[in-house]
């Protein structure tokens, strides 16, 4: 009786909702008892709530179930499916991700000595997954980790690390992402505010004494030095008085702490007489560039000269009387004076077409530039690491050390600099410069150097001001 009942109960309701018999209703609901539960649910609860929806139109009270009531000219029309399976209303709680626990952070500080494979057994990274982690890594990085950088370590709820963070420099981080055997490895740029500050200095007796009294920090002297280097020999130009004024980047984190010192941004060096300029230019692909207020290049197909604040002590002669042998020859080349494992650098990009030991030029190296051009460094104590014939190197690396090999008297860097194969004199000798700034940067790079020079001057004027 009581399943009787439920139907006949069922049955009056779609009759009252759709336009059914209450016989063919009951029919229906028997062969397809099964098959559609699921639906003859969904039609009961949608009767019930329109029966809620009507009452609570009745009372003037807002319903959170109230749906659109039946109408005689739109009445309401529902469709059974004959074959809709019977789902469980799933529960929700279950569909729900689980947040997973914010990990543990240590800082470790990288110390003389350490390599990854210590500084991640000693976090808990598997010896599997540091040599994934390593495999992934730029080789710079691998083989070589700097004193004073920081890897943060993010560990998990059962200690196993998770994330690792290493800063790569002051404006760039590496994210490496560990789940089991699944390696992810990003570099990514922090967040920095930058700010600009301005240093000038005096020449007393060296570039590296006044830039140091100034407040710049031996990198910046040395990025100051390359900046001009195609224009001034620092070895042999300076001259007591030249001046000096820069403008750096001072980088701080986005709650104010300072991190570190940027690169230059302008310069102006005043030497024996004759000003320079140097404004900075970044491009689309962040490769950095320096070039005059009006957009020429300062940078020359040949460095000035391959090794930093020395001095020249024998410099390119016809009919020099050589120290050694004791008689009279041509010197083809300059000396340059600088103390035993000073880097010697190539003075343009080239290849390496001789290293090794030759004669009285004792351990040497030969590069070609292509074309027309070729330089040797002779009396080397030791080579660059790594380096072989046939290396393609760039301008500015380092491809030895001073030294006293062969026939020399003391630690100094023999010099050649040939055309088609004839010598000629480095110190003299006009060398081409690169072109000038691309057509498409051109008029903001100008605007923006004009503002530079300008920021400069006033500097400058507010220095000599102070000083008086």
């Amino acid at each position: 009786m009581g399943n009787h009942q439920d139907t006949n109960i069922f049955a009056r309701d779609l009759k009252r909702l759709g336009g059914f018999s209450a016989a063919e209703v009951r029919g229906r609901q028997r062969r397809r008892a099964l098959a559609a539960g699921a639906s003859t649910f969904t039609v009961i609860l949608a009767a019930w709530l329109g029966g809620a929806t009507s009452a609570s139109q009745e009372n003037d009270t807002p319903s959170a179930y109230s749906a659109p009531a039946a109408t005689s000219e739109a009445p309401i029309m529902l469709a059974l499916s004959e074959s809709a399976p019977l789902t469980p209303i799933p529960d929700l709680d279950e569909n729900l991700p689980e947040s997973e626990p914010p990990l543990t952070w240590h800082s470790h500080r990288i110390k003389r000595g350490d390599t990854l494979a210590k500084i991640f057994a000693a976090a808990g990274v598997t010896r599997q997954q540091t040599a994934k982690i390593a495999s992934q890594l730029p080789r710079d990085l691998v083989r070589g980790l700097r004193p004073g950088r920081e890897l943060d370590i993010g560990l998990d709820g059962q200690g196993q690390p998770r994330s690792l963070e290493f800063g790569l420099d002051d404006r760039s981080v590496l994210k490496i992402d560990v789940d089991g055997d699944e390696i992810n490895v990003e570099e990514q740029l922090r967040e920095l505010d930058i700010k600009h500050q301005f240093v000038s200095g005096v020449i007393r007796s060296s570039l590296f004494q006044a830039g140091a009294k100034a407040g710049l920090a031996d990198r910046q002297i040395l990025e100051l030095a390359s900046i001009f280097g195609w224009d001034i020999d620092f070895a042999l130009d300076l001259r007591e008085g030249d001046q000096f004024v820069v403008a750096y980047e001072e980088l701080f984190t986005t709650d104010g702490e300072k991190i570190g010192r940027g690169e230059i941004v302008a310069a102006e060096f005043v030497n024996n007489g004759r000003t320079h300029h140097a404004v900075r230019h970044t491009d689309e692909d962040g490769r950095p560039q320096y070039f005059t207020p009006d957009g020429k290049s300062l940078r020359g197909t040949f460095l000035r000269t391959p090794v930093r604040f020395s001095r020249v002590t024998s410099g390119f002669k016809k009919r020099r009387f050589h120290p050694v042998l004791k008689k009279w020859r041509a010197h083809k080349g300059v000396d340059y004076g600088a103390p035993p494992g000073t880097p010697i650098l190539a003075t343009a990009d080239g290849r390496v077409r001789f290293m090794g030991r030759n004669g009285g030029y004792g351990k040497t190296v030969r590069l070609n530039h292509g074309g027309a051009y070729s330089t040797l460094y002779a009396h080397l104590s030791r080579f660059k690491r790594g380096l072989r014939k046939g290396t393609m190197v760039k301008q500015g690396d380092v491809i030895g050390y001073v030294g006293s090999t062969g026939l020399a008297t003391g630690p100094h860097l023999h010099y050649e600099f040939r055309v088609h194969g004839k010598h000629r004199n480095p110190l003299t000798y006009r060398f081409p410069k690169e072109g000038g700034i691309e057509q498409r940067y051109r008029d903001t790079f100008l605007t923006q150097a004009r503002e530079w020079i300008d920021k400069i001057s006033v500097y400058s004027n507010t220095e000599v001001a102070s000083n008086e």
